[in-house]
């Protein structure tokens, strides 16, 4: 069980001073152990062992909708919950099943590495660009003019958005993120909820558009599987798996940019070794997903009475998996808070694990990798030039802006 002292620590993570720097917080959880109970509240796991296989374990359901009618049915009346509620990051068992295999039948390994050269040459004008803005020595945000832009036109170009629609979509997506923030149930989603209804009415008009005239996009190959499919998605399920589409592969790539170009800047050395070995980029954004997690937790709930790594919950009991914790973990990871793209053997969960396994990984993966390479290939010295501004919550976890100077 967990101590008053620890219980405390549990309830900092989701204060201002949690979201600014929860790394302090995490680092002391452990010294509890790797399961922690919060007295009446949720079962905390902070181990990389018992993550792994919490993660993977059928027995812990994310919060569903059968679910949230129970605990707070209230849900139904806002319309980002109600949006991602039709998605498969929050339904279980064998509705779950049919949406990801549908999306997964289209969302192919060659599908995302035929996507490289146009990622590359999206890099290569973005750099451009940093390089005419910065050429007076004056400061560029870094998360306007190249975190935010890359990933929404690649997950763009995935998925089929025209071009001259993807700047009005960044907003939106940024909005309804806020409903995926673990105090969703008491936070103010009016601007998620308005996002929500303006991301449905879009995606209802370009699925329509897809099915009149179809084209080599991810979007018309899921509209096609699903024809054929023995038990096919709804309308608003094939909505809702587009926009959260949309979501994950922006806000968690926005993140994983600012957080990477943070880490050149206060590890210089990283950025002489990319320059001289690009290949070396793999490991850097595997050590970034370790120690800067861009999605921070996720939550379960016990569907039986069960055990994580000797700790007893009970069923309908809720579960909070610490990811960036389980990434710090120092029984895993020697000198965990240090970051160190050499590190043997790393495996961090920040793709999370088992049935809800992140299907954007590799994309993401090919972002980040050819993101700093280039990047490190291009300019000689990064610095910041000015104050950065971290995003407001806990879970989704980056920058606002990051004025930097590329001179």
């Amino acid at each position: 069980m967990m101590t008053v002292a620890g219980a405390r620590l549990a309830a900092e993570l989701l204060s201002a001073q949690g979201r600014a720097d929860p790394y302090p917080i995490y680092r002391r959880l452990h010294e509890h152990g790797s399961v922690l109970c919060v007295p009446d509240g949720p079962t905390l796991v902070v181990g990389h062992t018992a993550a792994r296989v919490a993660l993977r374990d059928r027995g812990l359901l994310v919060e569903d909708a059968e679910h949230l009618d129970t605990v707070a049915p209230f849900w139904r009346t806002m319309p980002s919950r109600r949006l991602l509620g039709d998605a498969m990051i929050l339904v279980n068992g064998d509705a779950h099943d049919r949406m990801r295999r549908l999306v997964g039948r289209a969302f192919t390994v060659h599908r995302v590495d035929a996507l490289r050269p146009l990622v590359a040459g999206r890099i290569g004008r973005l750099l451009d660009r940093l390089v005419a803005l910065g050429a007076s020595g004056g400061p560029v945000d870094l998360m306007a003019e190249f975190a935010f832009p890359l990933p929404v036109n690649v997950v763009g170009d995935l998925l089929g958005v025209p071009d001259a629609d993807r700047p009005q979509l960044r907003l939106p997506i940024a909005e309804l993120a806020r409903a995926l923030e673990p105090d969703w149930p008491g936070a103010d989603l009016t601007e998620a909820d308005r996002a929500a209804l303006a991301l449905s009415e879009y995606f209802h008009w370009l699925l329509e558009r897809r099915r009149e005239s179809p084209r080599a996009d991810l979007i018309s190959a899921m509209l096609a599987g699903n024809v054929t499919a023995d038990d096919p998605l709804s309308s608003a399920e094939l909505v809702a798996n587009t926009v959260f589409l949309l979501l994950a592969g922006f806000e968690t790539t926005v993140g994983l940019l600012g957080n990477g170009f943070q880490m050149l800047v206060d590890h210089p050395a990283e950025l002489t070794r990319l320059r001289r070995r690009p290949e070396r980029a793999t490991a850097f954004v595997t050590e970034l997903l370790r120690c800067q997690a861009p999605v921070q937790m996720t939550a379960r709930r016990a569907a039986r009475d069960l055990e994580i790594d000797g700790v007893a919950v009970h069923a309908g009991g809720p579960v909070i998996i610490l990811i960036a914790a389980a990434n710090r973990d120092p029984s895993r990871f020697a000198e965990p808070d240090r970051f160190d793209p050499a590190r043997p053997a790393n495996d961090p969960l920040s793709f999370s694990g088992g049935v809800h396994y992140c299907l954007g990984a590799r994309l993401a993966r090919l972002e980040g990798e050819l993101a700093f390479s280039m990047l490190a290939t291009r300019f000689a010295r990064l610095s910041i030039a000015g104050t950065p501004r971290l995003l407001d919550r806990f879970n989704l976890r980056g920058y606002a802006t990051l004025p930097v100077s590329v001179g």
